[in-house]
């Protein structure tokens, strides 16, 4: 079954997602997200991000209502991210984290050679990581912070990490990870 599902997403991406996008460097190869890892982060984040996000929650998907928030899922506001694989395996880059916006859920989704990453974190989680310097000032002063996932984080981010690839989701679906969080 988790094959399946795979190959139907991966077809979503080919034929409803890969069309609206215009790639603009290659970077990493091998993979089926390889052209995805080719575009500008603005569009990676405002076009490319939700379509995905929307092929996991289908009729649970409802699009921001403010500039403060990205979706809504059932009654929670949730502010997305998106963040190409770097170099390392397992390290991303969520930019333009805003505490100050009207949110409760940060979802970072990160697309990595062959799988998608997503963490589903709470207001208060970033908060305390802010506080913490976990979550850190992106432009000092400005008001937006950036989450590296460098690997000594990796221990504090895998109770809110799920993977989707071709062997199905390890760790949440979507779905549960964002009904599952303690606000």
């Amino acid at each position: 079954m988790p094959a399946s599902e795979w190959m139907r997403f991966l077809n979503y991406v080919e034929h409803e997602v890969r069309p609206q996008c215009r790639p603009q460097r290659e970077t990493l190869r091998g993979g089926p997200f390889e052209w995805v890892q080719t575009l500008s982060g603005k569009v990676f984040g405002e076009k490319v991000g939700p379509l995905i996000i929307r092929f996991f929650l289908q009729d649970e998907y409802q699009k921001g209502k403010s500039r403060d928030y990205d979706f809504l899922f059932r009654e929670w506001k949730v502010e997305l991210k998106t963040g190409v694989e770097h170099s390392t395996p397992g390290v991303f880059l969520f930019e333009q984290i805003r505490p100050t916006q009207d949110w409760n859920i940060l979802l970072c989704l990160g697309i990595a050679t062959k799988s998608l990453i997503f963490f589903v974190l709470s207001r208060k989680f970033v908060e305390n990581a802010i506080r913490n310097q976990i979550i850190t000032s992106q432009h000092p002063g400005m008001g937006t912070f950036w989450l590296w996932t460098k690997p000594g984080l990796s221990q504090m981010l895998n109770p809110y990490r799920s993977a989707f690839g071709p062997s199905g989701w390890q760790g949440q679906r979507l779905q549960d990870a964002l009904s599952d969080i303690r606000l």
